[in-house]
């Protein structure tokens, strides 16, 4: 009998540690060519005069001779007349281009989703740097022992697990970057750290999505993204692609002494992120991530030791007013 009641305890400790990661133990935060002229032709060359003839010499007693007669200058040629300079050739008049028109940009297919998941990010990115707004959060919890080496005490132990895992409702009102927090002795928080993921930017690499579809729906432009499934494990615990864009289970954070967790292998089935954009302002009207995980981990109670499985899924919404 006490052997058993140790293993109770123990496989109650193990279900309220997981149900503890689950639901949360971290903060609740919220040019003109002219043509050339004519050349000028060149003058001809003036011809040159005949060159007079010599007197015949007088003969003794001769009777005189009549002087030959000088023979006339050879008329002096005139000169070529110059040739009439060819009128200037007027410029063809410059035809005008007709307006270039415009060719619509066709984007690739893999454009079109990288400029989709950048209008995601942006969205969220900038609610999480706005100081003054208010938004409603909505978180649910669902989980379930679905295997256990102690079978007979996992009615008593979803039992539990379900009185932990309610819904949480939340209403912030965030002025100059803070808002209130009601529970006393804790600080105020900001849009950075109440919107997952907690105090970063949301990141959704294309690499580590399997779908994403964009729909209208009234007034909205709904982006749907699907992370591919990854798992981890206790040495781990970080989903390389789920934590860019949530909030991930960190079991280190949890104390579950006398109980300890030896094995813890957690595996997120592709977890949903979806962004709904307003139409005619542009900003972020509501965010949504859904996560289902399996764990499956071994613990151990003051040298006993069980092994169990646990299913559920992590869903939480904001919705935004501006």
């Amino acid at each position: 009998m006490k052997a058993l009641k140790k293993f109770t305890a123990f496989v109650m400790a193990a279900a309220v540690a997981v149900s503890f990661s689950a639901c949360g133990n971290k903060k609740d935060p919220f040019g003109e060519d002219q043509t050339t002229q004519a050349q000028v032709t060149t003058q001809l060359p003036e011809t040159t005069q005949a060159p007079e003839t010599t007197q015949a010499p007088e003969t003794t007693q001769a009777p005189e001779t009549t002087q030959a007669p000088e023979t006339t200058q050879a008329p002096e040629t005139t000169q070529a007349p110059e040739t009439t300079q060819a009128p200037e050739t007027t410029q063809a008049p410059a035809t005008t281009q007709p307006p270039a028109t415009t060719q619509p940009v066709t984007l690739s297919e893999e454009e079109v989703r990288l400029n989709n998941i950048a209008a995601m990010c942006a969205a969220v990115n900038e609610a999480k740097h706005t100081a003054n707004f208010s938004a409603v959060k909505t978180q649910k919890v669902s989980f379930a022992i679905t295997d256990c080496s102690v079978s007979f005490i996992m009615p008593m132990a979803n039992k539990i697990i379900e009185r932990l895992a309610h819904d949480n409702v939340k209403e912030y009102k965030f002025v100059n970057g803070y808002s209130a927090n009601p529970k006393k002795g804790e600080p105020d928080v900001t849009p950075a750290e109440a919107i997952p993921p907690t105090n970063k930017d949301i990141v959704i690499d294309p690499m580590g999505i399997t779908s994403l579809t964009v729909t209208q729906e009234g007034n909205n432009t709904v982006y749907t993204a699907i992370i591919g499934e990854e798992a981890v494990n206790i040495e781990n615990q970080e989903p390389y692609y789920h934590a860019m864009a949530l909030d991930y289970l960190d079991l280190s954070q949890y104390d579950i002494a006398p109980a300890e967790l030896t094995k813890a292998d957690i595996t997120y089935h592709e977890a949903t992120v979806k962004v709904s954009i307003d139409n005619t302002t542009g900003k972020l009207s509501g965010f949504e991530e859904t996560t289902p995980i399996t764990s499956v981990g071994t613990a151990s109670l003051l040298g006993a030791s069980a092994d169990g499985v646990i299913e559920g899924n992590l869903y939480e919404s904001w919705t935004f007013n501006w």
